[in-house]
Parts: structure tokens; sequence; C-alpha cells
């Protein structure tokens, strides 16, 4: 069935594994996507993100029931009765007078009264006197009835969860209109009553449509003055309407295309598992069938049987009954379904260069350039080039360490002089388009460059669009101090360290 089909009070398969679940409401968070809460069986409430993958298994309940209400109405009613009166002395004194002069008048009353002690009977007569005006017996039990049916009619009322008004107000909230404004998100609304239950009533009633009591702001004449003005300001503001936009985008996009993953992952998982079990169960049940039919041939033969057959039965029995409950363990944990979105936190992402011209700078004309994953990598491998062209220029052996992330790109090893090895440089290389204004600089970076010295050299090239390079440009101890704690990454202004930099080192 299509997820649009699907309406509050309806009965459907496919929501639980292996049983009918009772729809309480739904919420439609985005085209495509709806928010169903629903009550199980056993009367828990649940609720679960459905799609337009779940129509193939959702379908309204057509199974029946295992027990019906096809029984005797009347027959049921009087046993009820019959044990409620039985029963009644047990929670209430009154019920207990109720008893004696019930149903059968004042004969019953005179047959009941000859075996009562005379204590007892002294006692229902006070209580009589108490609890009504009545001043026989006749008027007693019409008041009684009396009583009784405007009991019986008030449990009718609240039993029957039928509310005309509420029934009217549930169907404004779900299905008016005019209730949800032009991008489908729902209109806020004042409601106005005049009794405190009567609010207490409608705040659990709407909740439940709505699926949250934090969706419904409540004013009374007990709530204090300052929450007053804090529950009337977020009544005002519109902190829903991002976060609804957001649950949307998670419901239609991020939503499906996880819970694919994580079930594709979980269901491969189980059936892995699912096989483990059924091979390791049957080869031991296998096995204690065997030693139970030598046995039963062993004793039928007259020889002596050390282990009880009885007990090898019983072991039999108890490995079949745990592969059988394993197993439907198993396949309903295949049963993935995927909650509605939970929003945690936000984040608002700019473009640089938006907040460059914002900002008055000028736009960098290399900024497309180096934007492109492609011309990055181009710009990386013609500083390197660079850079080790420079170092030959100076008779030094490089070697490019730069796929072993050890913390600098090149090591240098500068020609002997008199027969004895200086030290060797390490060389960190950082590539930029021509009009760039910072360079990145990692923690780790940092901290070799700290940690090594005047070992440790910081080479800057820069390249126009037209591959023509200007430097490198070589600084010493670059860095004069680490980054701070939770730090990543910090961006250096380039024209900062070309005020030190030098050319030859």
């Amino acid at each position: 069935m299509r997820i649009e089909e699907i309406t509050s009070g309806s009965s459907l398969t496919g929501l639980e594994p292996s049983a009918v679940a009772t729809v309480i409401a739904f919420v439609p968070i985005a085209d495509g996507a709806v928010r169903v809460i629903y009550q199980t069986p056993d009367g828990t409430l649940k609720e679960r993100l459905l799609g337009r993958a779940d129509e193939e298994t959702i379908a309204v309940a057509t199974t029946e029931r295992p027990w019906s209400f096809d029984g005797d109405g009347e027959a049921f009613k009087l046993t009820v009765e019959a044990k409620r009166i039985d029963l009644a002395f047990l929670f209430d004194p009154m019920m207990a007078v109720h008893t004696k002069i019930g149903a059968r008048g004042q004969k019953l009353l005179a047959e009941t009264l000859i075996d009562v002690p005379e204590e007892q009977e002294t006692m229902e007569e006070t209580l009589v006197v108490q609890a009504t005006a009545s001043q026989t017996i006749a008027e007693l039990e019409g008041e009684i009835f009396i009583l009784q049916t405007l009991e019986q009619q008030a449990k009718g009322l609240g039993a029957s969860g039928k509310d005309r008004k509420w029934d009217e107000l549930s169907r404004i909230l779900q299905n008016e209109p005019q209730m949800r404004d032009a991008g489908g998100r729902m209109r806020k609304i004042i409601i106005f009553s005049e009794h405190r239950d009567t609010l207490n009533y409608l705040h659990e009633k709407i909740a439940g449509v709505l699926g949250s009591h934090d969706a419904i702001v409540v004013i009374h004449g007990a709530v204090h003055r300052d929450d007053r003005r804090k529950a009337q300001e977020l009544f005002r503001s519109d902190p829903a309407g991002l976060e609804n936009r957001a649950l949307a985008l998670a419901a239609s996009t991020l939503v499906p295309q996880h819970f694919s993953e994580v079930a594709d992952r979980r269901i491969a998982h189980i059936d892995k598992t699912l096989v483990a079990v059924h091979e390791r169960l049957t080869k031991e049940i296998n096995f204690w069938s065997d030693r139970f039919e030598k046995l039963t041939d062993d004793k039928k033969a007259g020889k002596d049987v050390r282990l009880p057959l009885e007990n090898v039965r019983r072991t039999l029995s108890d490995l079949e009954a745990r592969l059988e409950h394993r197993k439907k363990e198993l396949l309903s944990m295949r049963h993935v379904s995927s909650a509605t979105p939970v929003l945690l936190s936000g984040a608002l992402v700019l473009p640089a260069g938006l907040l460059r011209v914002l900002q008055g700078e000028p736009a960098s004309c290399g900024s497309a350039f180096s934007a492109d994953p492609a011309a990055r990598s181009r710009i990386e491998q013609l500083a390197m080039h660079a850079v080790r062209q420079s170092e030959e220029s100076r008779g030094c052996r490089v070697v490019d360490a730069s796929a072993q992330k050890c913390g600098w790109d090149i090591t240098s090893y500068p020609p002997a002089i008199e027969g004895k090895q200086p030290e060797s440089r390490h060389i960190e290389v950082k590539g930029r388009i021509k009009g760039a204004t910072t360079i990145t600089v990692t923690r780790n970076e940092m901290l070799y460059a700290l940690n090594q010295a005047a070992k440790f050299v910081l080479a800057i090239v820069q390249v126009d669009e037209n591959e023509q390079i200007d430097g490198p440009y070589y600084l010493r101890n670059p860095f004069d101090a680490e980054a701070g704690w939770g730090v990543s990454s910090i961006n250096f202004e380039i024209s900062e360290f070309l005020k030190k930099a030098e050319i030859n080192l």
C-alpha cells in the first residue's frame, strides 16, 4: 500500500516482524517519507520512518484475531456482576450492605440476616443510616439503582473514548488544509479552555496527535510570570521552520541511503550467523539422535545402558527447541526499520570567497583554478619539482618522502664537506596558486617543525595559471608555538611568511 493511504486507527502488517500494529498517528515529513507512531499488541508505543521502499512490505491487516467477540454478552454480564458482588466486601463496606439488600429485595434481606452475627448486623444498619436518607428498604434499593445508573453512564462515557468536540478538533489538526502553510509545515493554533482539567485533557490528546509534548505550549494560572513570558516567546518564535526543513532533507535523502547500507550489512551478518547456528546445532542434534538410537538398540539387546534414555531424549528436545528459538530470534532481527531522524545540531557553511567579497577584499583571480582538485594536485606536483630542482642545483641528493606521511615532503642531503656529511634537511613543500593569501599547516607538521628546530625547512612555491613558478622561498624555524589543544590545522598569511623567507639556504 502507498504510505499516503495510511490512516490513524488502521491495523497494519509489516511495521513489526510478526505482529499486527495499530497506527496511532502519522506525520508527513517530506515527499515520500512519513513518521508513523503505532502500538504493538502488548500495548507498547513505537515509531518508525516509512519511505517508498517500505510500501512493498506494509499492508492492511487481514488476518483474524486468535479470539473474537461472538460470546453470549448477557451471560458474560451476569457472570461478572455475580463475581463483583461476591468480592465486593473486600473493598467497600457499603457494597457489603448493597449485597444484602440487592436484587431480591426485602425477602432476601430477611433470609440473609438470619445467619448474620449481631455485631455485623448493627454495623450494617449504622452504615445504611449514615449513607442515605431513605426510610425503607424499597427506597434504598431505588436510590442504589439510580446511583448505579449514574455511575454506569459516567464510566461508559469515559471508557468509550467518544468525544465529539475532540473528534472535530483532531480532524482540524490532521486533515484541514488551512492548518499547513505553503511549505507543508503545520501552522500554530491557540486554544482557550475555561477549566484546568479540560486543559490537561487537551494537552495529552493533542500531544498524541503531534507525537510530542514539546510541540505544545501550555499557559495557566499556576504558571510563574517569568515562565509564562518564556512560553509566550517560545510560541511566537519559529525555531521549528528550519528544523523541519532539515528533517525533511534527512528523511528524503540522507536516511534512505544510510538505512540501506546499515540494513544490508546487518542482514548479511545475521544470515551468516544463522547458517553457523543451524550448522552447529544441527550437528549436535544429529549426534544425540544417533546416540539415542544406539542406546535404544543396546537396551533392547539387554546390554547395560549407563546413560538414561530419558536424559538423552530431554537433551535432544532441548537442542531442537533451542535451534527453533534461535532461528526465530535471528529472523526477527532481519526486520530492520528506521526511526525518525533527530536533529542534534546545525552548521552554517559559507564559501570563503563570498566572505572575502563581503568584507571588501578583492576576489582572487586564481580562486577557481585552485578550487579544482585536479588543479591543486598539479600545483603540488609543480611545487615539489621546483624544490627538487633547486636542491639538486646545489649538489644535494633529494629523496621524496611525501608518500611516507612523516611530517615533511623532501629529505635533502647536502654534498660532503672535507669528507664529512652535513646534516640533512627535512623540507615541507607548500604549493599555492598565485594570488592566494593563505597556506594551511597541519598540527602534525607544526610539531615536527618545533621538534626538529633548524633541521626543518618550510618551502613556499607559487604557481600562476600558466604554470610559471615563483620560488621556492625557504623559511627556517617558521613556527614559534604549537597549535592549541583540539586544533587540527592553522591558516597562515603567505605575505607574513614571505617577509622572513630566503631564496637560497
